[in-house]
């Protein structure tokens, strides 16, 4: 799956609007976004955005993307469930709560070189369950997907990676 960097806007832009209530800075949205690409590609075996890892420029991605209204037919059904999951879940947490919980996971353990790297695009990390310590209650209802789950998930998503 190609990166989808408009996807990517409209993903940030959907977390704002759904936290209108909340603190959401653009460092916070990406981590919802990418929690919402985590969840996803463990259940249905892509991401909601296309974006694996590091694989997108936040750079090409303007604040007024993300300030605008969403374009919700951009989105699958599952797309939405995944970003109201983790919007519903994680959102009341502040930006540095989430990136401290982030950096617990495989793939961003990964991307700061604190483990080593199997796969290629690190996509495979994504199947693998965290071991957190911060928020594990939280973590524990989002990422609790069945060992058969996450393998139909890991083949349906090594199929499409290779088309």
């Amino acid at each position: 799956m190609i990166c989808d960097t408009e996807k990517i806007a409209q993903a940030l832009a959907y977390i704002d609007y759904r936290l209108r209530d909340e603190v959401v800075d653009r460092r916070k949205a990406c981590v919802l976004r990418w929690l919402a690409d985590r969840y996803h590609i463990r259940c249905y075996g892509r991401t909601v955005t296309g974006a694996m890892d590091g694989d997108y420029n936040l750079e090409a991605i303007s604040e007024e993307e993300i300030d605008q209204a969403p374009d919700l037919d951009v989105f699958s059904d599952s797309d939405l469930e995944a970003l109201d999951l983790v919007c519903d879940t994680f959102g009341r947490l502040t930006t540095d709560e989430l990136s401290m919980l982030a950096n617990q996971f495989p793939e961003w353990k990964a991307i700061n070189g604190l483990c080593e790297s199997k796969d290629t695009d690190g996509s495979d990390r994504f199947f693998e369950n965290p071991v957190v310590t911060a928020h594990s209650d939280l973590v524990a209802q989002v990422f609790n997907q069945s060992p058969e789950r996450l393998d139909a998930s890991r083949e349906i998503h090594h199929l499409f990676r290779t088309k």
